[in-house]
This record gives structure tokens, C-alpha cells and sequence, in this order.
């Protein structure tokens, strides 16, 4: 994880943590009404919950009825059902590596689901491995099917895996391994949920850059451009996506460097539903860089940065995964060092961010301790953040303004 290797980021990170200590000195604002309200919180070890211990990553699946979580500590994937009118979860069961064949899941870090929500894909970071899961569309239950190993039968680029995303055409699998500081393309059978290795895209070959120690994964709506996190580069990447072979070509880098962008650790992005915008969370900067996205070239122009005690910004520092409500009108951003959830409004036509509040978990109970995950249900009814640290996932229900 890089912490910013330029000099103007040790400034920015002065101010930013002489604003916060002049926010702690400051009255208490006015009440209003909270944005999110507090359900529940499903903890490791508590109510027959397990799965959990150091929980990295959270998804919900396109049907809404299940939600998964990555419990790293536990090398396993919690599943639970999820009730549509709360967002409250039932622990259903839990896949967890070398167990009943179970293959893949060393160190869990991160989930992707296929579109259809037929497959679910996991990245086994101490594996070095995508796991391959056939969900039940009835119960949610999984069923391993295979994993993809770095090294074995040709596969390449997934030293300590990180990030897994799926097309959104569901075409194709892509992995990132932080060791490899590169992108593995797959080949994905729709019907088995089977995966084919089709190439690797590696950090200063064949003029690659902006991919070391690549964090995260996500595309544009219309799979036509892949964009890479790559903390030890501060940098987001733009790959072209061919649609027919699922090859990579890049496109184009943005970088933090005389500017601030807000890139300095950054360890995710985000694309707005309307592929108009795209924001990435800067762990050092303690900060969301915004980016205007030319939806033909996938390429970037930065527009503006919010970012921790500016224009009473709270709920940003160590800002680590950014994620947007399904009709982009939110965003949520979650932060290991404020163990906090920050919530956003977002105006559609300039992606323009506006601070709403900062949440913590729930009454007298944080339970964000390094927050580092969050996911939005696909009616946009419900948030689930995981806290690594407190080896729980808190669930918030959407109420607005």
C-alpha cells in the first residue's frame, strides 16, 4: 500500500490532519436527520455467526435475496439471506477453504458476481487463485465448482490476487494479482461458470503502465473499458476491452503528481451508472478524486476532489472503498482510520459529491472498526459495510434526507 511518495501529498496530509483536529475542536453541529439508519450488525463468534473474521469484501446479488461476504481471517465466504423490507440478514451457510473440497479461498479478498447472479467469484489472495461458485438462484447456497490457480495449466498474473470483476455482458473473468502487478484475462462459460485463461497484462510489458500493485477492478456499464487501482502507482488505469476475445489494450493513465487528485493509495473506483463519471478513493489522501469520463475513449479529466475537513467533509480518513448507489444518486465511501461510512449525495449532471453524514454502526456499538468494504442492494434500500477489524458487517437501511 503506498502512503504517497510526493512531497505535496506530506503537505496535503499536514492540513488535512490539522483540519480534523480543529473539527474535534469545534462545537457540535446542529441535529438533523440521519440518512442511513442502523438495523443490525452480524458479527463473527456472535448469534452461531462465523465467516467473518477479518471480513474484506462484501457483494449483494442482482436478485437482492442473498448477500456474501469475503471473511479473509477465515478463508471463507459467509452467505446470508437478506429481507427485502429491513436489509436484516440470516446467516445461511458458509464455504470455507479445504473444506468438502472447498479450493481457492486462502486469504478471501474479494467477490464478484456474474450478472445473472448464477456464479459467484472469488480472489484467494494466499492462494493466488480465482475460486469458481455456482449459487442457487432459489437459496442463495453455493456450490464450488473449480479454481484457477497462478501457475497451474498455462495461468498467469494472479500472485496474491486482490481484485476479480466480471464483464457486465458476463463474457469474461478479470483478476488482479498485486504480487504479478497485473490483470489476468479469463474466458467465461455462462452455462458452468467454467473459466479459460487468455492472457495476463503485466506492469512495463508491452508498454503497460499504471498497474503495480493493482487493488481493485471495475468496469464502465457498457464492458467497453476496464479501470485498474493501483495503489503503488497512485494511479488509475484505462484499459480498452475487445468484446468478441475479452483482450485488453491500454488506453490511457491517470496519475497523481503535481495535482492533487486524490490517488495517493488509491485502493478502488467506481464508474456511475450513466458511465459519465468515475471516482476513486485515495487512502493517503484521505480523499475521492472525481473524473469526468469520455464515454468513447474511457480516458479521464479530473474535475474536482473532496476530501477529509474541507467544507465539512467527515468520515474520510484512510477513505478506502467507494461505491454508488444503483441510480448514482449516492455514494458511499468506507474508512479504515475514521472506522466510519461517509455518505454522499451526487448530482448527475456534474458528478459533483455533496457530504451528507458519517456513520459509524450502530448505538453505543461501532462496529466499523477498518472499514474496508461496502456494497448498496440493487434497490438501493440497503447498505452493508464490512469492518475488518471488528470481524463484522454492519447493515444500514436507506431512509434519505
Amino acid at each position: 500500500m503506498s502512503t504517497g511518495s510526493h512531497p505535496h501529498s506530506i503537505v496535503k496530509l499536514t492540513l488535512i490532519a490539522a483540519l480534523v483536529a480543529t473539527t474535534a475542536l469545534a462545537g457540535p453541529m446542529l441535529a438533523r436527520a440521519a440518512f442511513l439508519d442502523f438495523v443490525e450488525v452480524q458479527i463473527e463468534g456472535a448469534a452461531g455467526v462465523y465467516g467473518l473474521a477479518g471480513v474484506l469484501s462484501v457483494v449483494v446479488s442482482p436478485d437482492g435475496q442473498n448477500v456474501y461476504a469475503a471473511g479473509g481471517s477465515d478463508s471463507a465466504v459467509a452467505v446470508f439471506h437478506r429481507d427485502a423490507a429491513t436489509g436484516a440478514l440470516t446467516l445461511l451457510e458458509v464455504q470455507k477453504d479445504g473444506v468438502d473440497g472447498v479450493d481457492g479461498l486462502a486469504f478471501a479478498s474479494a467477490l464478484a458476481l456474474s450478472p445473472d447472479g448464477a456464479y459467484l467469484y472469488v480472489a484467494g489472495s494466499n492462494d493466488s487463485a480465482v475460486a469458481v461458485f455456482r449459487r442457487d438462484a432459489t437459496t442463495g447456497a453455493l456450490s464450488f465448482v473449480e479454481a484457477q490457480k497462478n501457475g497451474v495449466a498455462g495461468v498467469d498474473g494472479l500472485a496474491f490476487a486482490r481484485a476479480v470483476a466480471v464483464s457486465p455482458d458476463g463474457s469474461n473473468v478479470y483478476v488482479a494479482g498485486q504480487q504479478d502487478s497485473a490483470v489476468a484475462v479469463f474466458r467465461r462459460n455462462a452455462l458452468t461458470g467454467w473459466l479459460t485463461f487468455v492472457e495476463v497484462q503485466r506492469q512495463g510489458v508491452g508498454g503497460v503502465d499504471g498497474i503495480a500493485g493493482p487493488l481493485a477492478l471495475t468496469f464502465s456499464p457498457n464492458g467497453a473499458h476496464l479501470y485498474v487501482a493501483a495503489g503503488s502507482q497512485n494511479a488509475v488505469t484505462v484499459f480498452t476491452r475487445n468484446a468478441t476475445t475479452g483482450r485488453l489494450t491500454l488506453a490511457a493513465v491517470e496519475r497523481e503528481g503535481a495535482s492533487d487528485l486524490g490517488l495517493s493509495g488509491i485502493h478502488s473506483v467506481a464508474v456511475s451508472p450513466d458511465g459519465a463519471y468515475v471516482y476513486a478513493a485515495g487512502q493517503a489522501d484521505s480523499a475521492v478524486g472525481i473524473f469526468r469520463r469520455d464515454k468513447r475513449t474511457g480516458a479521464l479529466t479530473f474535475t474536482d476532489i473532496v476530501a477529509q475537513g474541507f467544507d465539512g467533509v467527515d468520515g474520510l480518513y484512510g477513505a478506502l472503498w467507494v461505491t454508488l448507489s444503483p441510480d448514482g444518486a449516492q455514494a458511499y465511501v468506507a474508512s479504515t482510520h475514521d472506522n466510519a461510512l461517509a455518505v454522499f449525495t451526487r448530482d448527475k449532471g456534474t458528478g459533483a459529491l455533496t457530504f451528507v453524514e458519517k456513520q459509524e454502526g450502530g448505538p453505543n456499538r461501532p462496529c466499523l472498526a477498518f472499514a474496508r468494504g461496502a456494497a448498496v442492494s440493487p434497490d438501493g434500500k440497503s447498505v452493508y459495510v464490512a469492518g475488518a477489524s471488528s470481524n463484522a458487517l454492519a447493515v444500514f437501511r436507506v431512509v434519505g434526507e
